[in-house]
């Protein structure tokens, strides 16, 4: 089962982070934005489910044949 998350995680790969910087009040400030669109599935979806799954595994709460709903 672990190998399957682990396949599964490499195909997640990191989301891209753009940085902006812009003024604020005077005093310029840098944000780092998640572009979660560019993930696998164009949403946090898909990691969302990738944890829930993962902590199942980690638990002994998921087995090989068991169906998530």
């Amino acid at each position: 089962m672990q190998h399957l998350l682990e396949r599964f995680e490499a195909l997640l790969g990191p989301t891209p982070v753009k940085t902006i910087e812009l003024d604020v009040l005077g005093r310029p400030r840098r944000l780092h934005l998640k572009l979660e669109g560019y993930n696998i599935t164009g949403s946090i979806k898909a990691r969302t489910a990738y944890g829930l799954v993962r902590g199942l595994v980690q638990d002994g709460r998921l087995w090989p044949g068991a169906e998530l709903l």
